[in-house]
């Protein structure tokens, strides 16, 4: 119970020495960070749905769900963005459009990706 206890506390800390850290050099946008919690979230959603791993979602446990989730959180991402910003910032913003790229790649391509690296060997044996 312990370890939760710290796995949960660790990161809030570091969180918080963060935003600090992020007040005191440059200035924070809180709307900066609200877009890169959900693309990291999206993410998240889009690689556990292409290994067919069960793992919660607004729309359920499934593959589907998963990815449709992750698609969902990262179009909504890039919504806010562009609407705080408009249009040339958002694209210009490269680790945004990065970070959305890939998400779409890995939703069309990571189902394939992930079959062709887990690709079981069959051992055969001698005796």
């Amino acid at each position: 119970m312990r370890a939760i206890g710290l796995l949960i506390s660790v990161p809030a800390i570091v969180l918080v020495i963060v935003m600090i850290i992020g007040e005191i050099v440059m200035s924070f946008s809180f709307i900066d960070f609200v877009v890169g919690f959900l693309m990291a979230g999206a993410m998240v959603h889009v690689v556990v749905s292409s290994a067919k791993i069960r793992f919660p979602s607004v729309f359920g446990y499934s593959a589907k769900a998963n990815l449709v989730h992750g698609l969902i959180v990262a179009i909504s991402a890039v919504n806010i963005y562009f609407f705080n910003y408009g249009f040339n910032a958002t694209i210009e913003n490269g680790m945004l459009m990065g970070a959305f790229d890939l998400i779409l790649i890995y939703a069309l391509f990571g189902r394939m990706l992930h079959k062709r690296i887990t690709k079981k060997t069959v051992l055969v044996q001698q005796g």
